[in-house]
């Protein structure tokens, strides 16, 4: 009898998966997720934040030296000052 009831178990648990699909595979960069334009933008932000980065050092820069003129100001100072 428990070999009629396993038998009947494992039958009703093979239907039950006979139509599941597998899942497929996780992956960063799939051709169905991503297009051209995606690729674009993600290139004008990366672009858009190096230019604010350069901006903002060359300006750190361009005040740090314009204070080194000042005999005033000492390097702790001038660069609090930026």
């Amino acid at each position: 009898m428990a070999e009629l009831r396993r038998r009947l178990e494992e039958k009703e648990y093979n239907d039950m998966i006979a139509n599941v699909k597998p899942a497929p595979k996780p992956s960063l960069f799939s051709e169905e997720d991503y297009s051209s334009d995606d690729a674009k933008m993600v290139k004008n932000q990366i672009s858009a934040i190096i230019n604010i980065m350069f901006s903002m050092v060359s300006v750190f820069v361009a005040i740090f030296m314009w204070m080194k003129t000042s005999p005033d100001y000492s390097v702790p100072r001038r660069s609090c000052s930026c």
